[in-house]
């Protein structure tokens, strides 16, 4: 069975710089806890305009060997986040990690993909691909792109890539594989091309067959569909609405227990913007606010979600596939707004990602008060009840 994880950006329309050396090389320790990390190169404390340099992506192998990532830098840990380092510091806005095994690993930038093979210390660029959103390697050889121009196929570990055609509608916008041939993309469809749709490939993506399509009005875009498979029939879906109001966001759950025949709603969250055909009257509610990126092993899952307004912060937690659900709301207040993203080793131990927090006010000349943010790694080892800082940009 294969560990999975949402590669999901909270800011896909930030720019960025490609600037990227062949290689970066790790730099010294960053420090433990709550102690400071070295900013990104081109960023004070004392910058007169608004700058946000928080995590957008994180991801462990194993309960030792992890990344977090976001504008220009990656740093790792070798021991469960006791000590990180900084492994890169480019100019590549970072915005996915994917795990293979503890050694081989993925960085999704706009247009760029670098890989480490020993376990995050060193990251090289291995492609440029065009408008890159996101990738799904099952192995060190194989794996999957997508893209704004549609999507790869790569069986050289990345170093060379081919046009995998899809039916048109959908367009990926996601994909997840179990293996070389099995797996799944998520995308535009319907009547008026504007509805989540999801396929199934058993050829590595050569054909493709439609399976469902969510009963779910216009409002929820499929580009941040996540979707997620952790065997041939377990998966999981999360639409959200694109937007919010009330400091929340509207997202359903969705579960598949026959590879993608059949799904239902199992979560759902935002109840004051809903969209049309939203489901009504779910067993279990979703935590309020935002949605940060899915989670999943196996028959266990986890939705975070934070509230700005609310000053709530809450991890939902699954161990049978989505039947019944355990809260914890305890992450430090104001450490996760906004999420950036969050990974689970099992049952008891995650980390979460921050997009950003408060880290410096300044007013400037007219009045104006700008704000620099950083972001944080906290991490659990009782299923999100508690949490402890393990990092800091």
């Amino acid at each position: 069975m294969r560990r999975h994880l949402a590669f999901t950006s909270m800011a896909l329309a930030l720019s960025i710089m490609l600037g990227v050396t062949g290689q970066a090389r790790a730099t010294g320790p960053v420090g433990r806890l709550a102690t400071p990390m070295p900013r990104p190169a081109g960023v004070s404390p004392s910058d007169p305009t608004d700058t946000q340099h928080g995590f957008e992506t994180i991801s462990f192998a194993n309960a030792s060997v992890g990344c977090a990532a976001g504008n220009g830098l990656i740093i790792c840990t070798a021991d469960g986040g006791l000590h990180w380092r900084t492994a890169y510091a480019g100019g590549a806005h970072i915005l996915r990690l994917r795990f293979t095994t503890p050694a081989v690993g993925w960085a999704v930038a706009p247009s760029l993909l670098l890989a480490t093979t020993d376990g995050g210390r060193m990251w090289a660029r291995r492609a440029i691909l065009p408008g890159l959103q996101s990738v799904d390697f099952v192995s060190a050889r194989d794996g999957w792109a997508v893209t704004t121009r549609g999507l790869f196929v790569t069986h050289t570990g990345g170093a060379r890539w081919t046009f995998a055609p899809t039916p048109v509608p959908p367009r990926a916008n996601a994909v997840s594989f179990v293996d070389g041939q099995i797996g799944w993309m998520v995308g535009a469809g319907g009547a008026d091309g504007n509805q989540f749709q999801v396929l199934r490939t058993t050829t590595g993506g050569r054909a493709w067959t439609r399976q469902w399509t969510a009963p779910v009005g216009d409002i929820w875009p499929s580009e941040k569909a996540q979707l997620l498979f952790t065997s041939t029939t377990a998966g999981w879906a999360l639409l959200t609405a694109g937007g919010g109001c009330a400091s929340q966001e509207p997202y359903v759950l969705y579960h598949t227990a026959d590879g993608g025949g059949h799904w239902r709603a199992i979560l759902e969250g935002g109840g004051a913007c809903r969209g049309t055909g939203y489901p009504r009257g779910l067993s279990y509610p979703g935590p309020d606010g935002y949605p940060g990126p899915l989670a999943a092993h196996g028959p266990l899952a986890w939705v975070v979600a934070a509230s700005p307004a609310g000053g709530t912060e809450e991890v939902a937690a699954t161990r049978d596939d989505g039947r019944t659900w355990t809260y914890a709301r305890s992450i430090p207040t104001g450490a996760v707004l906004p999420i950036g993203a969050a990974d689970f080793v099992d049952a008891q131990r995650g980390w979460v990602a921050t997009g950003g927090e408060v880290e410096h006010r300044v007013v400037a000349a007219d009045g104006t008060v700008r704000y620099h943010l950083g972001g944080r790694v906290l991490y659990t080892t009782d299923g999100g009840h508690s949490w402890v800082a393990q990092a800091s940009i």
